[in-house]
């Protein structure tokens, strides 16, 4: 990503005798850039599963407090094992790509 500027050079009469031309190399801003937003993104979506995980349990838990049939209960906390489970996965998962996000930027 290049940006270009370019200036009119006027001679002391004010005719013009040419243009400057400046060159900027944004290749490196635009990658860092683009990285921020993904990762932005990346949380956004972690933050909607962690919240959505969060109150599945809940709920489980809510309707284990106030249940009294054992077989019922064990699924309830089968249940909450589950989604703890996938939560663990989902953050550890999230957690590996930032690592891999974070070497690939240090390698620009």
């Amino acid at each position: 990503m290049l940006e270009v500027t370019v200036s009119p050079v006027t001679g002391a009469d004010t005719s013009l005798m040419g243009a400057a031309c400046l060159f900027t190399d944004k290749t490196e801003a635009t990658l860092i850039e683009k990285q921020l937003q993904l990762r932005g993104e990346m949380s956004s979506e972690m933050a909607l599963a962690l919240r959505t995980s969060l109150v599945t349990i809940s709920g489980y838990a809510q309707q284990l407090a106030q249940n009294r049939d054992p077989d019922v209960a064990q699924q309830l906390a089968t249940d909450i094992a589950h989604e703890a489970a996938h939560l663990d996965r989902k953050i550890g998962g999230f957690l590996a790509e930032a690592k891999v996000a974070t070497a690939a930027g240090n390698k620009l």
